[in-house]
């Protein structure tokens, strides 16, 4: 009879707490490095997007009209798209790690040859400057979506890749224009270099600091 009601009673369910809880548990290292990855690709890419029209619009910048920045930015943009492809097909093939640090070390010294092209109010040579850049920053993203699918196990796998990406656009994404505005009116241009310089070096750590990826099994659970 004990026996018997032993054998009625119901199993026990086992609840999960959120996966977003679980992956900042189990992976705060991972998730911290990811957004430090992220940091170059958001500040280059609004600082190319965004105060790049500002900049080259401004009378004591390039003084080019806003059509013409617009078109710039616009010929820039469609180059990014078949490098970022092309990062992206080598990435499978032979790792993420390398191709985005490689891809974070030509950004931070391109940096440096951005504005003095834009200076030149040359309109192929700003499209040159940007399209180097946008280029550049394609070898980041390109790897970026699968090599942050990878860091994580399966249970979490799109909560750590997302924390990492929003954290890392956050801090990188959301305030790189008005940083970037600051360095050029209060001090000079150049800093805005060494501002996309720098995040350049702290993705380029982080992703030393993380491990390759791109033969890790999405079955993985543990």
């Amino acid at each position: 009879m004990q026996k018997k009601k032993q054998a009625e009673q119901p199993e026990a369910i086992v609840v999960r707490r959120s996966p977003v809880l679980e992956a900042i548990a189990k992976y705060p290292k991972r998730i911290a490095l990811a957004a430090g990855a992220f940091l170059s690709i958001q500040v280059s890419f609004y600082i190319l997007i965004g105060f790049v029209l500002a900049y080259g619009t401004d009378a004591d910048g390039a003084g080019m009209t806003r059509d013409q920045m617009l078109f710039a930015v616009l010929l820039a943009s469609v180059l990014q798209i078949p490098a970022q492809f092309m990062a992206a097909s080598y990435s499978d093939r032979n790792g993420r790690r390398g191709i985005f640090m490689l891809g974070a070390i030509l950004t931070g010294v391109w940096a440096f040859a951005l504005f003095p092209l834009i200076d030149t109010g040359s309109f192929w040579l700003i499209v040159l400057g940007l399209s180097g850049g946008l280029m550049f920053l394609g070898m980041m993203y390109g790897p970026q979506a699968a090599f942050f699918t990878e860091l994580f196990s399966t249970e979490v796998r799109y909560s750590g890749a997302s924390l990492g990406y929003q954290t890392g656009a956050i801090l990188g994404g959301a305030f790189a224009p008005t940083i970037a505005t600051i360095l050029w009116t209060e001090y000079s241009i150049v800093w805005v270099s060494v501002y996309i310089a720098i995040a350049s070096v702290l993705s380029l750590i982080s992703v030393l600091m993380l491990t390759e990826t791109y033969k890790t099994s999405l079955d993985d659970t543990i």
